[in-house]
């Protein structure tokens, strides 16, 4: 019987070590860093990477401002028992820069998202023109456009005219006191 409680007590102790030395081990390692991606974010990582190869591709034609892109692949399921059919998709928006040919652009975004994301792929390309320049045209230090030029001299002409208008009450306020522009308010014994 004393065999069986030192042979108890050992097995104990060599348990208890065990344990504490796979508490320390586990503790110690990182999980992140051994863990694969989710399929999420690696399906949303995976979209990032093929969207900024298309916009890069797109973005090198001539005549091409700004490029954004949105791309969508479809869901990679490994306990389906059928593959899906879905085709990827991706949504191009193109700001051109004046005189660019749009028809070239569009082929040209077409092609390079069939060729990132297969011939299967549906694209919808919106191809955004350069904003309207307004003709200007110059009233003294102001450059205006030709259609707020006389609004422009409009307001300032009120302007004008309220100056004016204030500049002649500081006068008749300052001739009903008595006190002439020129003359200061206190009165000096020389000359008098």
């Amino acid at each position: 019987m004393v065999f069986d409680v030192q042979a108890n007590s050992l097995i104990a102790a060599t348990a208890t070590a065990t344990a504490t030395a796979l508490v320390f081990a586990l503790a110690a390692c990182r999980v992140d860093e051994t863990l694969p991606p989710a399929p999420a974010a690696a399906a949303t990582a995976a979209e990032g990477r093929q969207a900024e190869r298309l916009r890069a591709h797109i973005a090198t034609t001539p005549g091409v401002a700004a490029v954004n892109v949105l791309v969508t692949l479809p869901p990679s399921d490994p306990f389906a028992r059928t593959a899906t059919a879905t085709p990827a998709r991706a949504a191009v928006v193109v700001a051109t820069t004046a005189g660019a040919d749009t028809g070239v652009i569009g082929d040209v975004s077409i092609s390079a998202a069939r060729t990132v994301l297969g011939p299967d792929v549906d694209v919808q390309v919106q191809i955004a023109p350069p904003p309207a320049v307004p003709r200007l045209t110059q009233l003294g230090p102001f450059d205006v456009a030709a259609g707020s030029r006389r609004a422009l001299i409009a307001t300032l002409a009120f302007a004008l005219i309220v100056a004016g208008g204030l500049a002649a009450a500081l006068v008749w306020a300052l001739y009903r006191r008595g006190t002439r522009p020129h003359q200061s308010r206190t009165r000096t014994t020389r000359g008098s």
